[in-house]
């Protein structure tokens, strides 16, 4: 394994991938407990109510969110490697205020129509979106706040509050709930996910404001660039949009389709599948900033190096997850989920050969947004996101939750074969797993003749 440890970018690469593989496997830990326990206590109907409204949560965080955490990484380890503080100011403060101000028109906008439509939902859906409308600016905060500090080449600080600290604190908040007697329905469930987010918030702003740099940390002037960054901004927002309804797709019409206990069953699927996508986040966290740095430098070949490494990372880990989850995952489904939902398996089993294509393809997506061809990664998600929801009407009234992993699969094998083509073609790039084993075969020979 020399090759890895070699001096150089890739040894830095290997010992920040380990740090980021740790904190993407506390994320995921966390967020797996706060599935057990939701599943545990609402039960597959509950858990589903609960599931679809946080879907919507999601798709209604598109206008407000944007695609300003991409631009906000970019642009802050830019401003980070030219020390312009002026212009660093000038962005957090604007980002801010469109945050603030699209989340006010969001929630607004969803408060007027539930009561216009009152009568046609019914009260357990009603409330249980109306509680997760505060989720909408928290979390968009959040994931800018986290932009900065990976923008600031700290990624492992940069999901630590939100992305473990909140599923903790969700957690720690149910247990508590349960354990006194209170009977927690999805609307309870997500009035105290809202409560964990502004707890983690808190916290993550106490992080941002001690993980400035030195200038950063005085009043300064600001300087703004609104027009350039509002034209970044409109591809990399479509992107977004596009990414987080090919995300929700199959949960949203699931919940359409469906009853609410096979949603419910089948987002124990995609929350246990995140186990397969340990490696490929990992890297993504710990990339972000250096792919930004060496895209700057135009250093081709340091790129080229983390790419191959990557990719070869995240396919053995995903098919080492894929392999256990073959073995022992139904057996795993009913053991820590509880016998309701062990019909979560054929699903589970289809979208972790979805992340195993993921992690042959590497990092893909994140090379193309940081050299400025989001409108690259932008048709090739798009096209991406008609398949699947053309797939997932298709599918889903027929076979239900398989069908709904199917269409996942088959639509992240396109957007991967499409930003692979548009690496290469664009950069001259080869970020998947192949590219890497010429390199690692050559190194174990060395390593053997030693």
């Amino acid at each position: 394994m020399s090759f890895i440890f070699s001096p150089g970018s890739r040894a830095t690469l290997v010992r920040g991938s380990f740090a980021g593989l740790l904190a993407r496997v506390a994320a995921i830990l966390s967020g797996l407990v706060s599935a057990v326990v939701l599943a545990r206590i609402l039960e597959p109907a509950g858990y589903g109510i609960y599931s679809y409204a946080y879907a919507i949560v999601g798709i209604i965080m598109i206008p407000v969110q944007m695609g300003l955490p991409t631009l906000i990484l970019r642009e802050t380890a830019r401003a980070n490697a030219l020390e312009d503080w002026a212009l660093l100011r000038g962005l957090w403060r604007w980002s801010g205020y469109i945050i603030f101000s699209g989340a006010v028109l969001a929630v607004s906008g969803v408060i007027v129509w539930q009561i216009v439509n009152e009568k046609s939902i019914a009260p357990e859906q009603r409330n249980t979106l109306l509680w997760g409308l505060p989720l909408i600016p928290l979390m968009a905060l959040s994931a800018a706040r986290a932009s900065a500090l990976s923008g600031l080449r700290l990624p492992v600080r940069s999901h630590l509050t939100d992305q473990v600290l909140r599923p903790v604190v969700l957690s720690s908040l149910l247990l508590v709930a349960y354990g006194v007697g209170f009977e927690v329905s999805s609307t309870q469930a997500m009035m105290l996910h809202s409560v964990a987010a502004m707890l983690a918030f808190a916290a993550g702003a106490v992080l941002l404001t001690q993980a400035r740099p030195v200038p950063m940390r005085v009043p300064g002037p600001l300087r703004m660039k609104r027009r350039e960054w509002a034209i970044a901004l409109l591809p990399l927002s479509a992107l977004a949009a596009v990414q987080i309804v090919n995300q929700s797709a199959d949960l949203i019409m699931l919940g359409i389709f469906r009853a609410d206990m096979e949603v419910g069953i089948y987002r124990i699927a995609v929350s246990s599948a995140t186990l397969a996508a340990i490696g490929l986040t990992a890297m993504g966290l710990v990339l972000a900033g250096d792919i930004a740095h060496a895209l700057a430098e135009k250093d081709s070949v340091t790129l080229q190096r983390m790419l191959s490494t990557a990719a070869l990372i995240c396919t053995a880990l995903t098919g080492m997850v894929l392999a256990g989850f073959a073995l022992v995952g139904e057996h795993m489904l009913g053991l820590i989920f509880g016998l309701d939902y062990i019909g979560a398996y054929p699903a589970l089993i289809i979208l972790t050969l979805g992340q195993l294509v993921n992690g042959f393809f590497g990092v893909n997506a994140n090379v193309l947004n940081m050299a400025g061809l989001e409108r690259r990664t932008l048709t090739a998600f798009s096209i991406s996101v008609g398949i699947n929801i053309i797939l997932n009407i298709a599918l889903i009234p027929r076979f239900g939750g398989i069908g709904a992993a199917t269409a996942t699969l088959a639509s992240t094998a396109i957007w991967n074969v499409l930003c692979w083509f548009f690496v290469k073609s664009q950069l001259g790039l080869d970020s998947t797993f192949i590219s890497g084993v010429p390199t690692f075969l050559r190194h174990l020979q060395i390593g053997k003749g030693r």
